[in-house]
């Protein structure tokens, strides 16, 4: 596990930003310094300065199955996991809204082709996202080959039952599915936050954020 709280601060609060804006290290720059000028509407089928809606984000509909583990021994100093390891198996479904792709015409930041869609990650013991809004977006040179998306604690599925050893503290999960035309895996990260007064007016934050679950074929669907 490792200190991460800056990525936990905006996966939980802008969870659907996805991909950076040049010059920057992560999708938090793109989130807080994009301004979109103009918004056009894309058929699927046409041409943009990416290429079409239906060659950028095809890859990523579909359904797919594959071995689900998890491990949460690593956290037994800030939350008590039941059961703390397990493996099952994940059904992940990825819906793509075809008629809301759009250009972005965006300052301080490139351009962009967007489309909204769902994931829904499913397990016999429960649902850990069920009919989860994601947007995928793609810009010059940045090219999505996987999405994300963060789900606060009361939003964890019922296939795990987590307590926090800090009432004060709170959980989030973030997620990263991988295209399923490219492979049927992903992942799920752990992050415990902290807020505290500093003193002199300012608060402090302190907590980890790590590995917690994975699916993977090993093979393309």
């Amino acid at each position: 596990m490792q200190t991460n709280d800056r990525r936990a601060a905006w996966l939980v609060v802008l969870g659907l930003c996805l991909v950076p804006a040049a010059g920057c290290s992560s999708g938090e720059c793109a989130c807080l310094d994009c301004q979109t000028r103009s918004v056009t509407p894309v058929a699927w089928t046409d041409q943009t300065a990416l290429g079409s809606p239906e060659a950028l984000f095809s890859p990523f509909p579909g359904t797919c199955q594959a071995p689900f583990r998890w491990d949460a021994s690593g956290w037994s100093t800030m939350v008590t996991v039941e059961p703390v390891q397990g493996e099952s198996t994940l059904t992940a479904t990825v819906v793509l809204q075809q008629s809301s792709a759009r250009w972005l015409i965006r300052t301080q930041c490139p351009n962009a082709l967007q489309v909204d869609g769902t994931v829904t990650l499913e397990l016999p013991e429960g649902t850990v996202a069920e009919q989860r809004p994601v947007t995928i977006s793609a810009e010059a040179g940045m090219i999505p080959t996987s999405l994300e998306f963060a789900l606060k604690e009361e939003e964890f599925g019922p296939w795990v039952s987590i307590s926090k050893s800090d009432p004060a503290s709170t959980l989030s999960m973030s997620i990263q599915v991988t295209a399923l035309a490219q492979a049927c895996s992903g992942q799920i990260r752990l992050t415990s936050q902290t807020v505290s007064n500093g003193g002199g007016g300012a608060n402090a934050a302190s907590g980890a954020d790590g590995p917690f679950a994975t699916w993977s074929t090993g093979v393309s669907p």
